[in-house]
C-alpha cells in the first residue's frame, strides 16, 4: 500500500485546535521539520508528554519521562520486575499499547507509544494523547508511592 505524504505541521496545528491550545498553533515550524517536538503538560505541569514526528518511520511518537528513581533506592530489582511484567500484553497500561522502559544509568522511567501515519484520524489521536497523559500521571503517582513506602 502506498503511503500518502502527510503535513505534520498541519496535523499539529489541527491538534492544537482540538485541544484548544494556542501554543500548539504557533510553534516553531522549522524545529518540527528538523525532528522537533511539541510538549503537552499534564498533572499541573508535573508530566510533560512529547509529541514527536518520526519522519524516518513516518509515525507520531508519544513519549514521557514519568519518574527518576532515587540513586539510593534499594528495591530496584523489584521495580524492574514490575516494569517487565507491565509490558506483557501492555497489562500495566490497561492494554493501551504503551511501553515502559528505564534508562539504567540515569534511572529515568519512560513511557512511549507510536502511531503509524497516515493511518489515524485526528479526533482519535487526541483521545490517545489524553489517555497516554492519564497513564503517565498514574505511573508517576504509583512510583512516588512505592518509593516512599506507601
Amino acid at each position: 500500500m502506498e503511503r500518502k505524504s502527510i503535513d505534520f505541521i498541519e496535523v499539529m496545528k489541527n491538534l492544537g485546535q482540538l485541544f484548544n491550545i494556542n501554543e500548539l498553533v504557533t510553534f516553531n515550524e522549522k524545529q518540527v521539520k528538523d525532528g522537533g517536538r511539541i510538549a503537552l503538560k499534564y498533572d499541573d505541569g508535573e508530566i510533560s508528554v512529547d509529541v514527536v514526528y518520526d519522519e524516518h518511520f513516518h509515525r507520531v511518537v508519544l513519549g514521557c519521562q514519568v519518574f527518576t528513581l532515587p540513586k539510593d533506592y534499594e528495591k530496584l530489582l523489584e521495580l524492574y520486575q514490575i516494569f517487565l511484567a507491565s509490558n506483557v500484553y501492555w497489562s500495566g497500561t490497561q492494554g493501551q499499547g504503551i511501553t515502559i522502559g528505564v534508562l539504567p544509568e540515569e534511572r529515568d522511567v519512560f513511557l512511549c507509544k507510536h502511531y503509524s501515519l497516515p493511518f489515524f484520524d485526528l479526533a482519535n489521536l487526541k483521545q490517545e494523547i489524553e489517555g497516554f497523559g492519564k497513564c503517565c500521571c498514574t505511573w508517576r503517582q504509583a512510583l512516588e508511592a512505592i518509593v516512599q513506602g506507601r
